[in-house]
C-alpha cells in the first residue's frame, strides 16, 4: 500500500488553489474536501509518480547513520574525490 500524505481543505480553497492543489496532487498529496466541515469528496492522484521534492522536503532531511560527521565525510567524496 502506498503512503499518501492527506490534508483536508474546504471547497472554496479548492476554487481559489485550484493550481497549486493540483501540483501538490501530482506530487502525490492526497485531499478531503468538505464543506460546512463535513466531507464532500476526496481528492487522490490518479497514478503514483515519482515526487518532485522541494526545498521544504529537504530541510526536513536528516542523515541517520551512525557516523556522526557523516555531512563532511559525504562532502570529502562528492567535493574532494576522497574514496569511501
Amino acid at each position: 500500500m502506498i503512503h499518501m500524505e492527506q490534508n483536508t481543505i474546504g471547497v472554496r480553497e479548492l476554487q481559489r488553489n485550484f493550481k497549486k492543489i493540483t501540483n501538490k496532487a501530482l506530487r502525490g498529496q492526497a485531499f478531503v474536501v468538505v464543506r460546512n466541515a463535513k466531507p464532500v469528496f476526496n481528492i487522490i492522484p490518479a497514478l503514483p509518480r515519482q515526487k518532485k521534492y522541494t526545498l521544504k522536503d529537504f530541510k526536513r532531511l536528516r542523515f541517520r547513520g551512525g557516523e556522526p560527521d557523516l555531512s563532511s565525510r559525504i562532502d570529502e567524496v562528492v567535493y574532494l574525490g576522497k574514496s569511501v
